[in-house]
């Protein structure tokens, strides 16, 4: 399996992944790795990911760049230059620098760092179709639910285990 580690989607899906496959790990390259801009079918059929409400993704990037002031480098896709240019903004205007990078889940899917650039509507009919052919592809808002699915089509048994229901990074509130 390859595990689509998306920034603030699901970091505790990791103890998942690593307890039931053997996986071609997102970390080996970075924290956040994208997929290959170009992806046969074959590997598509591989990927495992966790997915979230975008506005939720968003506001648990923003209360996590708040806390860590040197986190979300390359792994998060956006060029030096930009961000940089992206945490004076931050410092200044807050949450507001944050709304002009969007799409980062349908970025990474599409073989794009996350915060690389804001998704066309092509974009989003690309990824769609992509998803179509993941392995398993899991919602952050209905955790239990993912997970017990994640280990059924992994493992064709329902269960779910007090490890994977554990946050690894709690947030403040729920990031």
């Amino acid at each position: 399996a390859f595990w689509l580690h998306i920034p603030k989607c699901g970091t505790t899906f990791g103890v998942s992944v690593e307890l039931l496959t053997h996986p071609h790990s997102s970390r080996k390259r970075g924290n956040h790795q994208a997929l290959d801009s170009v992806s046969n079918p074959s590997q598509l059929k591989a990927v495992v990911v966790m997915l979230r409400e975008p506005a939720q993704r968003l506001l648990s990037a923003y209360n996590w760049m708040k806390k860590r002031s040197g986190c979300c480098n390359f792994d998060w896709g956006w060029p030096k230059e930009i961000r940089l240019h992206f945490i004076g903004q931050f410092r200044t205007i807050g949450a507001r620098a944050l709304s002009s990078f969007t799409g980062c889940e349908t970025n990474m899917i599409l073989g794009r760092g996350c915060m690389s650039r804001n998704s066309t509507l092509d974009d989003i009919d690309e990824a769609k179709r992509r998803i179509d052919l993941f392995k398993f592809v899991g919602l952050q808002e209905e955790w239990f639910m993912s997970i017990c699915l994640f280990n059924y089509v992994m493992t064709g048994k329902r269960f779910v285990i007090k490890k994977q229901i554990v946050t690894v990074r709690p947030g403040s509130q729920a990031t």
